[in-house]
């Protein structure tokens, strides 16, 4: 008899894979952090009563409980914070998926979505210029790459691609730089970097996977995408 699996169990576990594992760290170093400061003032506190009462058993029943106060203190910050971070890279997923239908994007499934920060430069005859530098989230599907900022009032979208001879994809040790050539050399370039490697490494891979393909599609002569 098989046993049965919870589906929504399930379904949050195959939400949390899409965050990347350095973002993972950060909750787990940020509940760790404060699961010992609160353990620290627990202890002070029983120390500072031990002292006020004279009464030396106040000591050792605080330092016999400390494990159990950091284990309560950090679980419950993981748990918030995890909870808050799935919300986060939920409603991205559905930002994304939003833009990408826009798009004409058939296949709408995140292949990889992460956290970084972009620098928009223009460029004017023999010179570039920085137009501005913000921090956005990147989605990577299939047939499209999507690069939108958050706001206030919704997503905001930065790029938006279908993969293709439309799209130029340069591929740098650790940035990737992204340009559109719908009416010639577009003069917007858009420059991504991020301080999460993994997810950026796995960017750079599925970019250039995905382009290649769809340039040999191209060359071809078969249809890029079936509309």
């Amino acid at each position: 008899m098989k046993p049965r699996v919870n589906s929504e169990t399930t379904l949050l576990d195959n939400y949390w894979r899409i965050i990347p594992p350095e973002e993972k760290l950060e909750i787990l170093s940020l509940s760790q952090g404060k699961g010992l400061m609160f353990t620290g003032i627990f202890i002070y506190i029983f120390l500072i009563t031990a002292v006020g009462y004279y009464s030396p058993w106040l000591i050792l029943f605080a330092f016999l409980l400390s494990p159990v106060a950091y284990q309560v203190t950090s679980n419950k910050i993981w748990n918030m914070l995890k909870a808050q971070t799935l919300i986060y890279y939920l409603a991205a997923k559905s930002a994304a998926r939003r833009i990408a239908y826009s798009l004409n994007c058939n296949e709408l499934e995140v292949r990889l979505l992460f956290r970084a920060s972009l620098e928009e430069k223009i460029t004017m005859d023999a010179f570039e210029e920085t137009v501005s530098v913000k921090p956005v989230w990147v989605a990577v599907f299939q047939e499209a790459v999507v690069v939108f900022e958050e706001r206030k009032g919704g997503a905001v979208l930065r790029f938006g691609s279908l993969f293709g001879p439309k799209l130029n994809v340069d591929i740098d040790q650790n940035k990737i730089t992204l340009q559109r050539l719908t009416y010639g050399q577009d003069r917007f370039k858009y420059i991504l970097t991020s301080k999460y490697a993994v997810a950026f490494k796995a960017c750079q891979d599925m970019l250039t996977s995905y382009q290649t393909q769809a340039l040999k599609k191209f060359d071809s002569g078969q249809p890029l995408f079936n509309f």
